[in-house]
C-alpha cells in the first residue's frame, strides 16, 4: 500500500456498541468509499483487540482534503459520523432525523468553521505545509508597546497552523490512548505539576489584567455596549493579554496529552471544547467582535480557579468535593451569560439594526459553540453530581460527612 503526498485528514475515536457504529461504518465504507479510502485501524500483522467488550476504535482516512468540503462520495459517512456524535449527546434522538440534518448543514458548518475565504484547492495546498513564524512571536511578545495590528496578522497567517493542530491533537490523543490501553499509567507528578501551576499563575494573572478594562467599560460605557462595541479591549497592555490568551488556545492542548498518558477517562466534553475553543479563538480575533470581550474574561476567570484546583489535586493535596462541584457551576454560569448575551445581540442586531462591532459567521460560530457548551457541561453536572447521588468519589464524601 502506498501513500501520496496529498493531505490526510483523520477522525478517529472511542465508539460504543449501543449504537452499533462500528456496523454503521463498516456499512458506510462498502457503499460509499473505496478500499483505498477507507482503513480500519488493524491489520493483518498488528490486529487490534478492544480492551473492553462494548468499545472499539476506528480511525478513518480520508486520503483528499476536498472530503472537508464535503465531497458527494465521502459526505454520507461524515454525516454519520457528526450524526453519532450528536446521539452521543442526547441518545434520545431520532437517528434518521439526525443524519439528514447532518447531510443538510454539513457543507454550512464547514464554511462557518473555517471562516475563511479559500477555495477547496487552496486549502488542501495550505494544510499540506507548516508554517510557524517563531520570530514574529518573540518579537509580539518582547515588543512596546504592544502592537494590535500585528497580532492579528500573526494570527491570521497562523490560522491554517491551528487547523493542523486540531487534526494533529485528534491523532495523538486517540493514537497514544489505544497505544496506553495495555500499558500502565505514567506518574507524570513533576511535570504535572508545573504545568498545571503555569496555567493557573497565567489565568490569575490575566483575570487581574483584563478586570480594569472590563468594569470600567461596563461602569462608564453600559452593560449594552460592553458586548456590541469592542472599544479598547485589544489595544495597550489589555490587548497584550488578549493576544497572550488567544495563543495560549494552542498550548492547552498539552492538557489532553497528561490525561491520556495517565489513563485518566477521556470526555468527549474535553476534547471537542479544545479543539472549538482553539479554532474560535483563531479565527474570531482578527474580527474582535464586540462580544469577545465577555468570552475571553469569563474564560480567565473560570480558568483562575479551575487550573489552581487541578494544581492542588495533582500536588496530591486533599480539595473538598464541594469545590469541584463549585468550578463547573461557574463553567455553566459562564455560558448561560454568554449565550443570553448572544441573544440579545441577536435581537439588536437583526431585528432593531443596531451598529455593533459584529461579524455574521463569527456570532454563529460562538452560537453553536456556547450552546453545545452548555448543554455538556449541564449534562457532566447532572452525572457527576445528581443523578444516582453523583460520581462515587463523591458518594463517598456525602457518607462520610454524614458519619
Amino acid at each position: 500500500m502506498t501513500w501520496s503526498k496529498r493531505p490526510v485528514i483523520i477522525l478517529a475515536g472511542f465508539r460504543s456498541c449501543p449504537f452499533k457504529r462500528v456496523r454503521l461504518l463498516r456499512k458506510r465504507a462498502n457503499s460509499d468509499l473505496s478500499a483505498r479510502n477507507f482503513f480500519p485501524l488493524s491489520t493483518p500483522s498488528h490486529p487490534y483487540r478492544a480492551t473492553k467488550p462494548d468499545e472499539q476504535f476506528f480511525a478513518v482516512v480520508f486520503r483528499d482534503s476536498a472530503a472537508l468540503a464535503g465531497g458527494v462520495r465521502r459526505r454520507p459517512l461524515i454525516s454519520s459520523l457528526v450524526a453519532n456524535v450528536a446521539l452521543l449527546i442526547v441518545p434520545s434522538l431520532n437517528r434518521c432525523k439526525v443524519s439528514c440534518a447532518c447531510r443538510r448543514s454539513f457543507r454550512f458548518f464547514v464554511k462557518v468553521i473555517l471562516v475563511m475565504d479559500l477555495s477547496v484547492e487552496q486549502l488542501k495546498q495550505q494544510l499540506a505545509e507548516f508554517h510557524f513564524d517563531g520570530a514574529g512571536l518573540v518579537k509580539l511578545l518582547v515588543s512596546s508597546p504592544f502592537n494590535e495590528q500585528s497580532a492579528k496578522s500573526w494570527i491570521t497567517n497562523h490560522q491554517v497552523l491551528a487547523l493542523q493542530a486540531c487534526i494533529l491533537y485528534v491523532v495523538v490523543v486517540f493514537g497514544t490512548k489505544f497505544l496506553m490501553r495495555n500499558r500502565q499509567p505514567f506518574d507524570l507528578f513533576v511535570p504535572l505539576n508545573i504545568w498545571n501551576c503555569f496555567l493557573a499563575v497565567f489565568s490569575i494573572f490575566g483575570t487581574i489584567k483584563l478586570t480594569p478594562e472590563f468594569f470600567s467599560t461596563i461602569t462608564n460605557k453600559g452593560l449594552q455596549t460592553s458586548y456590541c462595541k469592542i472599544e479598547g479591549f485589544t489595544e495597550g497592555n489589555n490587548g497584550y493579554w488578549v493576544y497572550l490568551f488567544i495563543a495560549s488556545k494552542l498550548i492547552e492542548l498539552v492538557d489532553t496529552v497528561f490525561l491520556v498518558l495517565r489513563k485518566r477517562p477521556l470526555m468527549f466534553l474535553h476534547w471537542y471544547h479544545h479543539i472549538l475553543t482553539l479554532v474560535y479563538a483563531f479565527f474570531s480575533y482578527p474580527i474582535s467582535p464586540g462580544f469577545n470581550r465577555w468570552g475571553i474574561y469569563l474564560n480567565f476567570f473560570v480558568h483562575a480557579f479551575m487550573y489552581s484546583y487541578y494544581f492542588l489535586r495533582s500536588m496530591k493535596i486533599r480539595v473538598p468535593g464541594f469545590i469541584a462541584q463549585f468550578i463547573t457551576t461557574i463553567q455553566i454560569l459562564q455560558f448561560i451569560i454568554s449565550c443570553a448575551i448572544l441573544v440579545h445581540l441577536g435581537y439588536l442586531i437583526y431585528y432593531l439594526g443596531v451598529a455593533c462591532d459584529f461579524d455574521n459567521r463569527i456570532f454563529v460560530l460562538a452560537t453553536f459553540m456556547d450552546t453545545t457548551y452548555l448543554a455538556l457541561f449541564i449534562n457532566f453536572f447532572l452525572k457527576s453530581y445528581v443523578i444516582g447521588g453523583g460520581k462515587s468519589k463523591y458518594k463517598k464524601e456525602k457518607k462520610d460527612k454524614k458519619h
